[in-house]
Parts: C-alpha cells; sequence; structure tokens
C-alpha cells in the first residue's frame, strides 16, 4: 500500500466524483471527500459551493497528500498537515489518514497517542511518532479503531439528526477491520 492507494480509497469511501451538499452533514458541499471548509483553507481564500462542484480529481488527491498525509512540522498548522507520512505501518497511516479526513487529523492523533501510551495534545510530534513506529502497528490500529467506532456512536448518541449517518460510518470502520 502506497499514500496514493490510500487517498484512492477515501476518495472512493467519500462517493467519487459525486457532488453532495446535505443540510445535515456537519461538511456541507462536498466533493472527493473535500468539503468547503478544507477547499478555502487548502485555497487559502473563501470558496463557494460551486468552487466544491468544479473541483478536479487532481487538486482533490494534491488536498489529501498536502493537508492529511505529509509532514508539516511539530504542530498542526492552520493548514493541516498531521505528518501521517511519518507513521511506519501503512494499515495504520491508512486508519489514520481516513479518520483525520472525515474528523479532523487531531482527532485521530489523539486516539493514537492514548493507544501509545503518550501525552494526549492532538499533536503527532516525534514522541508519539516513535512510540507508534516501535509498537505493533496491528495493536495500535484494533485500539484506534475502536476508538473511532465509540467516537461515532457518541455523536449519534450526543446529536440524533446525525443517527442516519451512523451506519455508514460504522461500515467504513468495518474496511479497516482485521
Amino acid at each position: 500500500m502506497t499514500d496514493d492507494d490510500i487517498i484512492s480509497a477515501v476518495i472512493r469511501r467519500e462517493g467519487g466524483d459525486a457532488y453532495t451538499c446535505d443540510p445535515d452533514d456537519a461538511g456541507g458541499a462536498t466533493r472527493y471527500g473535500i468539503t468547503l471548509a478544507t477547499l478555502s483553507t487548502w485555497r487559502t481564500h473563501p470558496c463557494l459551493a460551486a468552487d466544491v462542484a468544479a473541483l478536479s480529481r487532481g487538486e482533490a488527491r494534491a488536498i489529501y497528500a498536502g493537508r492529511f498525509i505529509r509532514f508539516g512540522g511539530t504542530i498542526i498548522s492552520p493548514r493541516g498537515r498531521p505528518g501521517f507520512d511519518q507513521i511506519a505501518g501503512m494499515g495504520l497511516r491508512a486508519l489514520l489518514v481516513d479518520w483525520g479526513v472525515t474528523s479532523g487529523p487531531s482527532v485521530a492523533v489523539l486516539a493514537l497517542q492514548r493507544a501509545a501510551g503518550t501525552d494526549e495534545d492532538g499533536v503527532l510530534g516525534p514522541v508519539t511518532v516513535a512510540a507508534a513506529n516501535r509498537l505493533d502497528a496491528g495493536r495500535l490500529a484494533a485500539f484506534v479503531l475502536a476508538h473511532r467506532e465509540q467516537f461515532y456512536r457518541r455523536i449519534a448518541v450526543e446529536d440524533p439528526s446525525q443517527e442516519r449517518f451512523l451506519a455508514g460510518w460504522l461500515a467504513r470502520c468495518q474496511e479497516f477491520a482485521a
């Protein structure tokens, strides 16, 4: 598995080329899984729903690589560069990237930090990276996946309008189950 494979899988899970704008979906206008907020941050200026609808697959792939995978320093910058490319275990990396796309990189990092026993600050720094790469990636992934499922269940309980998305979220999680 490569980072390109991870991106292709995220785009598939996010509905491929389809443009959506569901009023109950917190992401709002979305294409290839790229939301209006993400596109605006990436382009560094406010975008419109029409910009999301016109988004190319190539730019979406660049956003995923630059915003959800590549290392961007020791802190998550406003452009959101968590550095998941530093995680050696590709299955664990894929899980973290995918969760980062749906819920924000810091949410996925917090679960990884809990699993790895490092300080929980939501920042993928050198201590967390070293621990993640030293420990068994399969066991870490199982722990992170269990927390992801709990996270989604909690969303549905706390906000009943989101309950209709729960089955899809859990099905997405199952793609990562060993």
